[in-house]
């Protein structure tokens, strides 16, 4: 449209320059005279003409400040675009460490839950070991009184067993000294355990007593053999007097479900049915797993 106004104001001036002659159709003239019909109307409208021309390029003017507002809004535009499209990047990983953190914070969660369960059912065995322990702690404590009731109190069993090294001393043969003086005391142990072993009690014995009355060698064990010696020898009194000594020596040494099982035994062989009873459960209760249990509850079951 403003193309076709700058035509027409264009062709409407030309047609106004046409020249008339003797000056007619001057419309440059303060007082034109001899004018067309055309050169009347532009003539008349000539001051219309120059304000929409001015209208023209205010009009052309305000198109290009447009332009420019258009252009300055679409940089502004595609720069909130793109820190619009910043902050949805931003917002989006923002959601994603959350979703992470939120990840990781279950995980710790199902550690801890892990982690109290496994402490429960820990602290569930220690509560039913710590129950063990103490029945066996009791068990043994009721083995420890009834040793100490059956037994002889320490004085007599010292004067039992300087009675014991006494019969021994007195019924040894005059060379059993001779025979062993000089010998290390672990080579004379070794040998009365093999004697022992091959069932030559009288060697045997001879070679423990030897050590129990010159040497200070293995004297738990020594005592317990010197007791297995009497109990395969019927003299049962004697067993459970050398057993005792052996067991205050040591009572945890691999040798006790053994000696518990002899001395009920000869409890047994003495008719003293209540201490064999103590003995046989003593060994079921704190040593369940051996060998030897199989026997002492059929022993027991015919007490």
């Amino acid at each position: 449209m403003i193309r076709y106004l700058s035509l027409s104001l264009t062709a409407s001036l030309l047609l106004a320059s046409e020249p008339s002659a003797f000056s007619a159709g001057d419309l440059e003239s303060k007082t034109p005279y001899g004018l067309t019909k055309t050169e009347k109307y532009i003539l008349e409208n000539k001051e219309n003409l120059g304000d929409l021309k001015t209208k023209l390029i205010q009009m052309e003017n305000s198109v290009s400040e447009l332009r420019n507002a258009l252009e300055a809004f679409r940089s502004l535009t595609a720069g909130g675009n793109e820190k619009l499209y910043s902050v949805a990047k931003q917002l989006s990983q923002m959601e994603n460490d959350v979703k992470l953190q939120n990840d990781y914070q279950k995980k710790i969660d199902a550690d801890i839950k892990a982690i109290r369960q496994e402490m429960a059912e820990f602290q569930k065995q220690q509560t039913a070991n710590d129950a063990n322990i103490k029945t066996a702690i009791k068990e043994l404590s009721g083995l420890i009184d009834t040793i100490n009731s059956t037994y002889v109190h320490k004085d007599e069993m010292k004067t039992a067993f300087e009675k014991l090294l006494g019969q021994i001393e007195s019924s040894k043969p005059v060379s059993q000294e001779s025979g062993f003086k000089g010998k290390k005391a672990a080579d004379i142990f070794e040998a009365s355990k093999q004697d022992f072993k091959k069932r030559a009690f009288k060697s045997s014995l001879e070679g423990f007593e030897y050590l129990a009355q010159h040497a200070d060698y293995k004297k738990a064990e020594v005592m317990y053999f010197v007791g297995e010696l009497y109990y395969q020898t019927g003299h049962y009194s004697k067993a459970i007097t050398a057993f005792k000594e052996s067991a205050k020596m040591d009572d945890k040494a691999k040798y006790i479900p053994a000696l518990l099982f002899h001395t009920a035994i000869c409890y047994d062989k003495m008719k003293n049915k209540k201490e064999a009873k103590k003995f046989y459960e003593s060994l079921i209760t704190l040593y369940p797993k051996s060998y030897l249990v199989e026997s002492a509850k059929k022993r027991l079951s015919k007490l």
